[in-house]
């Protein structure tokens, strides 16, 4: 996919893979739609200057999730994605599974391996505690 500049940019993949995944009958679906809801929640908290740093906030929202759709993407065309995300996209398969499953697979890949790294690309070698207040504050956003 190619790189995103703006956070609008990010929801606007969000919709297409949520309208796509709705129209294929895609259970994927329900991990893009949560996901757009909290690009926009984090938007309206930047649009608000409930971040110390709303421009690094976006950047690093726009790495985060450029992540999730490189991922989504090389899924999709069945080229190879970090395990943790073929689990949470093939897991979708899996009629027994609930959808809060669906959703939890998603967010321990996307948390437990994007945000990391993502958090590192955004700072580019400056102290990661410079994020340590935002990071507080999206859980007051979300």
């Amino acid at each position: 996919m190619a790189p995103l500049l703006h956070i609008d940019g990010v929801i606007a993949a969000l919709t297409r893979i949520v309208a796509d995944s709705k129209q294929r009958g895609d259970r994927n679906g329900y991990f893009a739609a949560l996901y757009r809801k909290v690009t926009i929640r984090v938007k309206e908290g930047i649009a608000a200057g409930q971040f110390e740093d709303g421009l690094r906030m976006e950047q690093l929202d726009i790495r985060f999730a450029q992540r999730y759709l490189d991922a989504y993407e090389a899924y999709q065309s069945k080229a190879p994605c970090s395990k943790c995300w073929e689990i949470a996209f093939t897991s979708t398969n899996h009629e027994r599974l609930t959808v809060l499953q669906y959703l939890l697979l998603g967010i321990n890949a996307h948390i437990n391996l994007d945000l990391g790294i993502a958090a590192a690309e955004t700072m580019n070698n400056q102290e990661l505690e410079a994020l340590h207040h935002d990071f507080d504050a999206i859980n007051a956003v979300l």
